[in-house]
């Protein structure tokens, strides 16, 4: 276990496999990609003319662009003002956490990052995302797994069927006449989301279930689109997604949005019950250089130095239409964050910190979050100093972790959830971009950062 300053809480080392998380303090975490499948992390501001965003090895640095002309302010959209509205409440609490844990990893010798230059897999230039379009013509012709019990020669067929590496070592494929690895115990359905149910049918066959789900949805995103980074998805089209299928009894999903608002409020309002979740958190990547620096300027309308991810729980005691949104505010001296929410006073939980309430309110469990107001109890949660169950998973957190110049390409968040939730077993990932050691990972991308 790693030992440090006071502010620091100890890393449980028998869950940190990918060694992804490299300190935790009541700030929150400092978390960096899985060194054995290194990233090319960014190393300037976005917008500089050097920051290597999606450059490749061994390609010229970007050049300067010609200056555009200033365009006259306009009145902010309701989506903007939503967002700014948003930003206002929580820029003060971001600020300090990023400060807190900018200190803790530059103590840590963490920072400056030193930057990683992945020796093993590259950025393929594959198009699968058009291969699959193409594939959703074809009728599904293997119900069975693809079991990859030894090296494969010869070309393999990939699409629209499960392919399981059981193995404890890493094996490599042929497809399309290139070379890809194949994690130690990693599954993977390469698809777009119409043939999804091959997933579903084998986590039944297998009697599987996943304790931990994080899905990175292709939110419609404007500069994307100019950009063709990827293919959008409408999000009426994720309620497809057979989460409430794949889910183990107190599984955690964690879904990944961008900053429009819009798109949180919807995880919270439609996708989680349908999916049969309750949501317990709301944490942010604050995301900064290899020397610490933002990636862009706080106080930006179009661009953020943080994203969002929004954590649910497949609780079945819990009713959802009983209990009000908890709001973020912060307690009278400013520093920490807590949640207020009002439930009925029945045998239900208490949702930021999962523990049940009796039905006076008082609660089961040794729980100091709540304080009796009339019928209602009114909860508020601090943010954890130690590291001990799920019942700390803290409802606010921030994440400090340099972003990939991979575009999307989110921080691995399963080495520090289950320092929350030691009993994760089985993790799937959707609209995945890469594959994970020991991970089911599904998407129409999922070999993009596989090529050797």
């Amino acid at each position: 276990i790693k030992t440090g300053q006071a502010t620091m809480c100890a890393v449980n080392l028998d869950h940190n496999r990918l060694q992804t998380v490299v300190l935790l303090n009541h700030h929150g975490a400092v978390l960096q990609y899985p060194t054995a499948y290194g990233a090319r992390l960014v190393e300037a501001p976005y917008g500089t003319p050097h920051t290597p965003i999606d450059e490749k090895p061994g390609e010229p640095e970007m050049k300067h662009r010609a200056k555009r002309k200033k365009r006259s302010k306009r009145k902010l959209n309701a989506g903007e003002a939503m967002q700014m509205a948003y930003h206002s409440k929580i820029e003060a609490h971001l600020m300090e956490r990023y400060t807190g844990l900018l200190a803790a990893a530059k103590q840590h010798g963490y920072v400056p990052v030193q930057h990683p230059v992945c020796s093993k897999t590259k950025d393929s230039d594959v198009d699968t995302a058009s291969l699959c379009q193409l594939d959703m013509l074809v009728p599904i012709q293997h119900t069975e797994p693809l079991l990859l019990e030894r090296e494969l020669s010869g070309e393999t067929d990939v699409f629209g069927r499960m392919v399981c590496n059981s193995n404890d070592t890493d094996t490599t494929i042929s497809v399309w006449g290139r070379k890809f690895l194949i994690p130690s115990g990693s599954s993977f359905l390469l698809s777009d989301i119409s043939k999804i149910d091959i997933l579903q049918h084998a986590s039944a066959v297998a009697g599987k279930k996943y304790d931990l789900i994080v899905v990175d949805p292709p939110w419609e995103n404007r500069s994307t689109i100019r950009a063709k980074k990827y293919d959008w998805l409408p999000m009426q089209r994720l309620l497809e997604l057979p989460i409430d299928k794949l889910a183990a009894v107190g599984a955690l999903v964690a879904v990944w949005v961008t900053n429009k608002r819009k798109y949180a409020n919807f995880v919270r309002d439609v996708l989680f019950p349908a999916w049969g979740l309750t949501k317990v958190g709301e944490w942010h990547w604050i995301k900064t250089t290899t020397t610490g620096e933002l990636v862009a300027d706080m106080d930006s309308i179009h661009k953020k130095p943080y994203e969002v991810v929004v954590i649910g729980k497949t609780v079945s005691t819990v009713s959802t239409d009983s209990r009000s949104s908890p709001e973020y505010t912060l307690l009278p001296d400013g520093k920490h964050p807590t949640v207020n929410c009002t439930v009925n006073s029945k045998d239900e939980l208490c949702i930021p910190c999962a523990k049940r309430l009796k039905k006076d309110g008082s609660p089961l469990q040794d729980c100091q979050c709540f304080r009796m107001d009339g019928d209602h109890v009114e909860l508020q949660c601090t943010p954890i100093e130690r590291v001990q169950s799920l019942h700390d998973i803290p409802y606010h957190n921030a994440i400090f972790c340099v972003p990939s110049t991979v575009h999307s390409q989110k921080p691995y968040l399963g080495d520090l959830l289950s320092q929350y939730h030691p009993s994760i077993g089985y993790c799937l990932e959707l609209f995945a971009r890469n594959l994970i050691p020991d991970w089911t990972s599904w998407g129409n991308e999922i070999l993009k950062c596989q090529e050797i």
